[in-house]
């Protein structure tokens, strides 16, 4: 579950604006602003991280700092 803040622009799609996960469990969480999508699949996207909550033992976010680009591959 999570809680979506999206923009609906006049061709009839959305603009995510903020998502956050509503999660149960203590998980890596990693916030930030999309700066780009990849156009040809649209199964990819790049972040500017804003925020991360580090909850997991042996998490892969233990580098990732305020500012830096991650980039969201969607499987």
């Amino acid at each position: 579950m999570a809680s979506v803040d999206a923009i609906l622009n006049s061709d009839g799609t959305l603009s995510i604006q903020e998502f956050e996960p509503l999660l149960n469990a203590a998980k890596d969480v990693v916030e930030g602003t999309v700066v780009a999508i990849n156009q040809t699949g649209q199964t990819q996207f790049t972040i500017v991280t804003t925020d991360k909550v580090q909850a997991a033992t042996g998490s892969l976010i233990g580098g990732l700092n305020v500012g830096d680009p991650l980039t969201v591959n969607i499987a």
